[in-house]
C-alpha cells in the first residue's frame, strides 16, 4: 500500500520552568534537564496538501452498509463507545453494556450538583475500571465532571462553581489514571483520579515565549492551552493545543520522567482553516500514539518523533483500543489506518453527522445526531450495493434532504410539478422518508433507464437540485401521490 508523502525538520527541546501542579498550582520550580530530541516529520507543505489528499486505494473493496437503529426493549440509547472487555451505551446519565440486542445497565452517573446530567464520554475497562465524563445541563455554565463508575476512584468537577469547565483528556500511568482539565479556557490542572498520586509540571509562557510572541488573550502563566491530551504505553504523555508563539497548534511532551518541552507540530494558518475541535489521542504500541482532529491531519507520535498523515476527507469520530487498530469515520464512511495509510472498509449513501464511533469483534456502531432531538445509536448491518448497476432490482433517486419545518403531511407541489412533466412520471414513485436520522425525499423507478432519465430531467425540470440515483429500498417510507398529492 502507498504511503503518503512525508516531509521532516527536527526540532530542539526547550529547557523550560514548569508551573501548574496537581490539582492547585504549583510553586515555580527551576528548569530541569532538557530531555532527548523531539523531531517533527511534517512541514507546513505537508500539512496544507494533506487533509485535501485521497485515501490510498483500499486492499478490498469497502462493504456496503446500513445505519440499523438500536432500541432495544423501548430504550433509546444516545451514545456509543468502545472500552476494553465491553460494548458501551448511554442514555442521559445511564450506562449499560451491549449484549446482543439488549442492554445490560450498569449504573448511573450522580445528581449530587444537578438534576439532569448528561453523559459525554465513557472510557477504561469492563467491569472493574470504567471512567465516564458527564456534562450538566446548563448551557450558560457547562461543567464536564470525571466519575469513576465501577471500582476505586475519585469524582472530579471541572470548575469549582457554575463557570465552564472541560476535561482534555486522559491518561493511563502505570496503576494511576491522570486528567488534564482546563477552566475557563484558561487554567489547567493535572489531576490523579486513580491510583498514586502522578505529578506532572507544565511550562509558563514567560519561559518559553517571550512577551512580544504572546498570542493575544492567552494567559501569562500557560505556555500552551491543552485542547487534547493523552498517554503512550511506555509513559510519554502529551499535551495538544493552542502554542503562545503564533498562535499555531502545539504539543507539551513529557518524558516518563517527568522533564516537560513544547516543540511546535503545526502552524494552523499553514492550514487555512486550521485544525477543529480534538476526536482525541489513542496509545500505540510502546512509545506511540495518535492525536486526531476533525478536518486535519492525523498527527502521529513514536518513539520521539511527530509525523502528520493525510486523511480521508472530514474525519467526524475516531477509536482505538490499546495495541489494536486505529478506525475513523467520515460522514459516508469507515476507514482503518493500515502501515500509514488508509482502507476504506464499509460506506453508506446517506451522510451523517457521526459523534462517536466504536467497534466490537468486527462490527462497527455510530452516534448520530439528530435535528432538534437527542442523538441516536446505530449499528452498522451488511446491505446490499448501493450503485446503480444493470442488476439492480430497486432503481431509486435521491432528490434532497427534507426541511425539518415541512410537516408530516405536506405534498411539495412544486416538486410533484417538476415531476409531472416527465414524460414516464405515471411509472414513478414519490416517497418520504428517514435516514441516519434525516427526513428524505426521493422517487421508486421501474428501471435502471428510468432512473437516468429522470435524474437528466431534472438537471432542467429542478437545476438548484442535485439528485442522485442509486440502488436502495427505503424503510417505512410515506407515499405520496403525484398527482393528487395525497
Amino acid at each position: 500500500m502507498s504511503q503518503p508523502r512525508r516531509a521532516s525538520v527536527a526540532l530542539s527541546w526547550l529547557a523550560l520552568a514548569g508551573c501548574r501542579g496537581d490539582p492547585t498550582p504549583a510553586a515555580r520550580i527551576e528548569p530541569a534537564p532538557p530531555p532527548p530530541s523531539v523531531a517533527i516529520v511534517a512541514s507546513a507543505h505537508a500539512f496544507t496538501s494533506a487533509s485535501a489528499s485521497p485515501p490510498a486505494p483500499p486492499r478490498e473493496a469497502p462493504k456496503a452498509v446500513a445505519l440499523e437503529a438500536f432500541h432495544p426493549a423501548k430504550s433509546e440509547p444516545e451514545r456509543v463507545f468502545s472500552i476494553e472487555g465491553a460494548l458501551i451505551v448511554t442514555d442521559h446519565e445511564h450506562v449499560g453494556r451491549v449484549t446482543g440486542d439488549s442492554i445490560q445497565w450498569i449504573g448511573d452517573v450522580p445528581k449530587e450538583r444537578f438534576p439532569k446530567n448528561t453523559v459525554q464520554y465513557v472510557r477504561g475497562k469492563y467491569p472493574d475500571r470504567i471512567d465516564v465524563a458527564f456534562d450538566h445541563e446548563n448551557d450558560r455554565a457547562a461543567d464536564t465532571t470525571y466519575f469513576p463508575l465501577t471500582g476505586p476512584g475519585g469524582t472530579h468537577h471541572t470548575s469549582p462553581g457554575a463557570s465552564t469547565g472541560r476535561i482534555a483528556g486522559y491518561a493511563d500511568v502505570g496503576d494511576s489514571l491522570l486528567l488534564l482539565t482546563s477552566y475557563l479556557n484558561s487554567e489547567s490542572s493535572f489531576v490523579t483520579v486513580r491510583g498514586p498520586r502522578v505529578k506532572r509540571l507544565a511550562i509558563l509562557s514567560a519561559t518559553a515565549c517571550s512577551p512580544k510572541d504572546e498570542r493575544s488573550g492567552l494567559p501569562a502563566e500557560a505556555a500552551l492551552v491543552p485542547e487534547s491530551f493523552g498517554g503512550t504505553p511506555a509513559g510519554t504523555l502529551i499535551a495538544f493545543g493552542g502554542h503562545c508563539r503564533r498562535g499555531g497548534l502545539g504539543a507539551e511532551v513529557w518524558d516518563p520522567n517527568g522533564h516537560s518541552g513544547i516543540v511546535d507540530v503545526v502552524d494552523m494558518a499553514a492550514l487555512g482553516s486550521g485544525y477543529n475541535w480534538p476526536l482525541g489521542v489513542f496509545p500505540g504500541h510502546g512509545d506511540e500514539l495518535w492525536a486526531a482532529f476533525a478536518g486535519a491531519p492525523l498527527i502521529h507520535y513514536r518513539d520521539g518523533r511527530f509525523e502528520s498523515i493525510p486523511t480521508p476527507g472530514g474525519l467526524l469520530a475516531a477509536t482505538a483500543q490499546p495495541g489494536g487498530p486505529l478506525y475513523a469515520a467520515t460522514a459516508t464512511a469507515i476507514h482503518r489506518l493500515d502501515d500509514g495509510a488508509w482502507a476504506k472498509l464499509a460506506e453508506w449513501p446517506w451522510p451523517a453527522a457521526i459523534l462517536t464511533l466504536a467497534e466490537e469483534n468486527g462490527v462497527f456502531w455510530v452516534s448520530v445526531g439528530q435535528r432538534f432531538k437527542d442523538s441516536s445509536v446505530y449499528r452498522l448491518a451488511p446491505a446490499a450495493p448501493f450503485a446503480l448497476t444493470d442488476e439492480c432490482r430497486a432503481p431509486f433517486v435521491h432528490l434532497y434532504d427534507v426541511s425539518e419545518k415541512k410537516g408530516p403531511t405536506f405534498t411539495y407541489p412544486t416538486t410533484r410539478k417538476a415531476l409531472a412533466s416527465f414524460d414516464k412520471a405515471s411509472d414513478l414513485g414519490l416517497v418520504e422518508f428517514i435516514e441516519a436520522g434525516v427526513k428524505r425525499l426521493g422517487v421508486t423507478a421501474k428501471t435502471k433507464a428510468a432512473a437516468e432519465a429522470l435524474v437528466a430531467h431534472l438537471a432542467t425540470a429542478m437545476p438548484k437540485e442535485h439528485p442522485r440515483p442509486l440502488c436502495y429500498v427505503p424503510q417505512s417510507p410515506r407515499a405520496i401521490d403525484l398527482a393528487g398529492g395525497k
